[in-house]
């Protein structure tokens, strides 16, 4: 389902985000080098960031390249991103969907400019959910 994240920032600091995100669950692949990639989920994105899922120890600032698609779209986006953040629950024992672990990413670069136009238009409009049929 995707819906705009009207939710508060739990960052105690001022708002830092510069684009509108939008919720959603969409799988992204993280190739971390020809021989190592692995893939999960991103919970929310921007036209430059999102957060990504994991329990995997990655590097904050290790320049990444991602591949993901988006809900009703027939395209799969590529973009160079670094995690920039990381969340770890303290209670290992007390995990909830509210809080779950993960990175949050920023797009550093798309592979092409029709990604980049093509993400700018999707976060600006996403679709409306509510008019799909559920897949079974």
């Amino acid at each position: 389902m995707v819906s705009k994240d009207t939710t508060k920032n739990s960052y105690p600091g001022p708002e830092r985000r510069q684009h509108p995100r939008i919720s959603l669950d969409t799988m992204v692949d993280i190739v971390l080098s020809d021989e190592e990639y692995f893939f999960d989920f991103a919970l929310n994105f921007s036209a430059r960031g999102f957060f990504f899922e994991t329990e995997k120890n990655l590097t904050l600032g290790q320049e990444v390249r991602v591949l993901f698609p988006l809900p009703l779209e027939n395209w799969v986006y590529q973009a160079t991103a670094i995690p920039i953040w990381h969340y770890k629950n303290p209670d290992e024992n007390n995990y909830t969907l509210e809080s779950p672990e993960g990175y949050g990413f920023k797009i550093t670069a798309f592979a092409s400019e029709e990604d980049q136009q093509k993400i700018e238009a999707y976060m600006h409009n996403p679709p409306d959910f509510s008019q799909v049929d559920e897949i079974v």
